[in-house]
């Protein structure tokens, strides 16, 4: 499936009310890795790379790679949103070096408002 970012309306395409996407990817590496730009303030990308719900995911106490989020919608409903989300989890040693890197993964649950912007979100 090619990558496409969300825009600024939040879950929306051109003409389209908030709740009627289609199964799309959210990439949050940076546009010279992924050979695009991107839409400057994706809410939906600037939530998750600021959410700290995602930490729930990490296994080893390390923190989320922003570089490595991505995010896929699986499921949509009027006021809600699944998503699959993957990322690498840093693992630092006590020196402050990186000790390694863990892939992690799980779904989430965006709760929309009445106008398709983002209320919540829940690791399910």
């Amino acid at each position: 499936m090619a990558q496409t970012w969300l825009g600024s309306g939040l879950l929306t395409s051109a003409g389209a009310a908030p709740h009627d996407i289609q199964a799309r990817s959210v990439k949050t590496t940076s546009p010279s890795e992924a050979g695009t730009a991107r839409p400057a303030g994706d809410p939906l990308r600037e939530y998750l790379l600021a959410c700290p719900e995602l930490a729930r995911l990490c296994s080893q106490n390390g923190w989320i790679d922003n570089d490595t989020l991505e995010a896929e919608v699986l499921e949509q409903r009027q006021d809600t949103v699944l998503l699959a989300v993957t990322f690498e989890e840093v693992i630092m040693e006590g020196a402050g070096c990186i000790a390694g890197r863990v892939p992690c993964y799980g779904r989430v649950r965006v709760r929309l408002d009445a106008c398709g912007r983002i209320e919540s979100i829940q690791v399910v």
